[in-house]
């Protein structure tokens, strides 16, 4: 998924070449964030568990999240060209959410938001189950 430790000339992406991610990435997108942030102290804690359930369970909280925001504009990805399993498709090379203020004017907005993507299932599907 890309070069490690300053591996390949590096180069600055202009805000012409971000773009909102395309449906066909989201899981993709949601998969590499859990793998980020899977052994940090606070998902550990909030996420108890085996490791693979945790990444699980984190992948599908943030891939319903990225739905949420997707039409907002406030989803922003860089694509490269894939390598290994995605060799001849378009893969991520940098992907960030950037929530505007006017994103959901409301709380009322973002509470539909939330509930419309499902997001009011993840307290029940992790629960106090797993290590507690």
């Amino acid at each position: 998924m890309g070069k490690k430790d300053g591996e390949g000339a590096k180069r600055a992406i202009s805000a012409s070449q971000l773009q909102e991610i395309p449906e066909d990435l989201i899981s993709r997108a949601a998969e590499m964030i859990a793998e980020e942030f899977v052994d940090g102290p606070a998902h550990v804690e909030i996420f108890r568990g085996e490791r693979d359930w945790r990444k699980k369970a984190m992948a599908n909280l943030f891939e319903r999240n990225i739905r949420m925001h997707l039409g907002t504009g406030a989803i922003k990805c860089y694509l490269i060209p894939g390598e290994g399993d995605m060799e001849g498709r378009m893969d991520i090379g940098c992907f960030f959410v950037v929530e505007r203020k006017d994103t959901f004017p409301t709380a009322l907005a973002k509470y539909w938001a939330m509930l419309r993507v499902g997001l009011w299932v993840v307290p029940f599907q992790i629960g106090r189950r797993r290590g507690t």
